[in-house]
């Protein structure tokens, strides 16, 4: 009887194990600002930092058993400058990285295998976007799913809060 209940629990591990290999892969985003409070920034500071990261693929297309991570870009803005007439400047990035890594090139034998990074800059030139926005007449500001509301734009600093229209509520 013993045998049978060691077979049991034998079984539902390596069902466990084979589950959870298949499980989807799935996209974060971490945002190195706090959400849905008033912030102060000032002319040279990041608004918004907002990091792109998914699940590590396994061989099956699933995610890493491990946890592993692999980066998938950010967004950025910097208030650049702010005006007289409440108008403010901001310096625009969204960088979305397309990654061929996976646990097979990580966990056997990385020196054997070449893996390759291909990366997205939205402008042009390989840098930020300018952006320039009118105080008076708008008060909010869309980039990669991150909503900014200004709530005051003073001489020298402004107020605002961050808000992701991608998280599930």
């Amino acid at each position: 009887m013993r045998i049978k209940e060691i077979h049991k629990i034998v079984y539902l591990l390596i069902t466990v194990v084979i589950v959870s290999g298949c499980s989807a892969i799935r996209n974060h985003r971490n945002f190195q600002q706090p959400l849905e409070q008033s912030l102060t920034a000032s002319v040279g500071s990041a608004l918004v930092r907002m990091n792109r990261i998914g699940d590590l693929p396994n061989a099956y297309g699933g995610r890493d058993i491990y946890g592993g991570k692999v980066d998938k870009g950010y967004v950025e803005v910097k208030l650049v400058e702010i005006t007289d007439t409440k108008g403010l400047t901001l310096s625009v990035s969204d960088v979305a990285v397309q990654s061929t890594e996976s646990t097979m090139t990580r966990y056997v034998n990385p020196k054997l295998v070449d893996v390759t990074q291909n990366v997205n800059i939205s402008s042009s030139d390989n840098s930020s976007t300018i952006v320039e926005i009118d105080g008076n007449a708008e008060n909010e500001y869309v980039i990669g799913g991150v909503k900014i509301t200004f709530l005051e734009i003073r001489k020298s600093s402004i107020v605002y809060t961050i808000e992701d229209l991608m998280a599930v509520k």
